[in-house]
């Protein structure tokens, strides 16, 4: 038998969340930033997040991912970064 502890921890182990069938789109929507497209040529479309940059700056930052990640990858650096003048973009790489 489970003890109420062991309940809890069950519960918490298994968030409803994980239960509901999410969209690629929706699980790549970084936070702090915007999700945006660029058609690069025909039929290539290539998705990039973008952070203003929270002070007026001309300065920009690329962040690109390596092998097995994506944009999302970058995501708890958007909002330091853009705090601190940058404005920030993370490009999928095509076929990511």
């Amino acid at each position: 038998s489970c003890s109420v502890v062991c309940r809890r921890w069950y519960r918490r182990q298994k968030p409803s969340s994980l239960h509901s069938k999410k969209s690629r789109e929706e699980l790549m929507q970084p936070r702090n930033a915007e999700s945006r497209y660029w058609k690069w040529k025909e039929g290539i479309t290539v998705h990039y997040a973008k952070a203003e940059s929270k002070i007026p700056s001309d300065i920009a930052v690329v962040l690109l991912h390596g092998f097995g990640v994506a944009s999302f990858h970058y995501e708890s650096q958007f909002l330091p970064l853009s705090e601190a003048g940058y404005t920030v973009y993370a490009m999928d790489n095509v076929g990511a």
